[in-house]
């Protein structure tokens, strides 16, 4: 018997409608430029467009842009290295690259031209982001040696200077003009840095509660930004800001998280580690967490939200080889359940849909192709071995159906240590103890036991 026998539980899945509650999952492509060494995915914007860097096999460094399957390289002239980073909604990309010289600037290529952004008097330049509308921010380095942000808008530049501060980034800009950043003093007299938001020539101080080091990374046209923050225990937390008011954004179960972005609708991407100090990313979306599980990935580095919250990142397999990755957002009328691994054990989350509060039964079975045998989970407990009569499957669990994010479930008490298995969660929504075939939706995870 092969693991397709549990198709008999059938999911129904629900093409997007306009409900106020849908469930979401995520679909992957990976991203390889071709004849690379390894790829890493940027930016993307609302037509999908995505923007990065590959390696090449002589250990050069080039920029991309892939648009519907193509990949189009980008190299200025004389650049001995050149990722890009950004990519507005007209397709205007900016990056960073570096010159024979060795000297590191920044460029904003729009319509096949490139050209180059330097401040002048500057030793060094490097661009963060770019609006939808084409304006760029960044950071210089002047002759002195002083750490600037700018602006860079219709062919014209901007210098941006916290009062009174000895150093100053600009990382994200929004189509209105506001941009966001962080600054610092002279540290022997405040050692602090902190955030800011500058919007027509003042600024507003970004300070969460107990922070000792504050970074603005995102702004969307809503005015809602994010970042994270170092404690006073130097533990890394990350933040959301909007009207005045802070939320804390944490992922359950992680040591610490950074966020790495936010699009027009308020949806965040960042990253995580879990107890293991595994590199894990997230999408924040309406109070819920959601893990990016890419197929085949033993860490993941989410780097850019679309407005369609579709996401790029890189992520490393078990080869130690570096892949780019598009993450695209499926809408469901029904549950959606999902499980892969978080450190030493086995995790699941739930998003409920419309079914959010509705009761139900929680299915979690292993099966384990060796042996042909099939294993029942009631939980707390232990995996109890139920041979090849599915008609023993019962219930690991029953009651609401309630959004569920990390949650450490399984453990591998009661199944043969050696083998691989293959892992279902499930969910149905009639609450009666029975597997019912048409109400049930689930997924599958393959493990490996020691």
């Amino acid at each position: 018997m092969s693991k397709l026998a549990f198709n008999l539980i059938v999911g129904l899945l629900v093409a997007f409608t306009a409900q106020e509650s849908v469930a979401v999952s995520y679909t992957y492509i990976t991203l390889d430029v071709p004849r690379s060494a390894s790829t890493d995915a940027n930016g993307i914007n609302e037509f999908s467009q995505v923007v990065g860097a590959y390696l090449d096999a002589a250990g050069i460094t080039h920029g991309f842009i892939y648009n519907g399957g193509n990949y189009s390289t980008l190299d200025m002239p004389n650049a001995t290295y050149l990722s890009a980073q950004s990519i507005s909604a007209s397709g205007q990309v900016v990056g960073t690259y570096r010159n024979a010289s060795g000297a590191t600037n920044s460029f904003f290529f729009s319509e096949g031209n490139y050209t180059t952004l330097s401040m002048p008097g500057s030793t060094y330049n490097y661009a963060n982001g770019i609006s939808s509308n084409g304006q760029v921010v960044g950071t210089y380095l002047d002759s002195a040696g002083v750490n600037h942000g700018f602006i860079y808008s219709g062919g014209h530049y901007s210098t941006l200077d916290a009062p009174g501060s000895n150093f100053t980034t600009a990382q994200g800009i929004s189509a209105s003009g506001q941009v966001v950043g962080n600054y610092s003093y002279d540290p022997s007299v405040d050692p602090k840095e902190y955030g800011f938001i500058y919007t027509g020539g003042n600024y507003l101080t970004l300070n969460p509660s107990s922070a000792n080091i504050t970074h603005t990374i995102g702004i969307n046209d809503n005015g809602q930004v994010v970042g994270f923050y170092w404690d006073a225990s130097n533990i890394l937390r990350s933040f959301g800001y909007s009207g005045g008011q802070y939320i804390t954004l944490t992922m359950p179960g992680a040591t610490y998280t950074s966020v790495q972005g936010i699009n027009a609708y308020g949806q965040v991407l960042g990253w995580y580690d879990d107890a293991c100090g595994t590199t894990r990313s997230f999408v924040y979306s309406g109070g819920n967490y959601l893990t990016l599980a890419v197929p085949e990935a033993t860490q993941t580095s989410a780097k850019g939200i679309s407005d369609k919250a579709e996401v790029v990142g890189y992520y490393i397999d078990s080869n130690q080889q570096r892949h780019g990755f598009i993450a695209i957002p499926q809408y469901s009328a029904a549950p959606v359940p999902g499980i892969y691994q978080n450190c030493n054990q086995i995790a699941v989350s739930l998003d409920p849909g419309p079914y959010q509060g509705k009761n139900g039964d929680w299915w979690f079975v292993a099966y384990a192709p060796s042996s042909g045998h099939w294993y029942s989970y009631v939980y707390p407990l232990q995996w109890r071995d139920i041979g090849t009569d599915l008609s023993k499957i019962t219930p690991a669990y029953q009651g609401p159906l309630s959004n569920s994010t990390n949650v450490p479930l399984f453990n591998t008490k009661g199944i043969p240590s050696g083998e691989t298995y293959f892992l279902y969660f499930g969910v149905d929504t009639n609450m009666n103890g029975i597997l019912d075939m048409d109400q049930v939706y689930y997924t599958e995870y393959t493990l490996n036991v020691p």
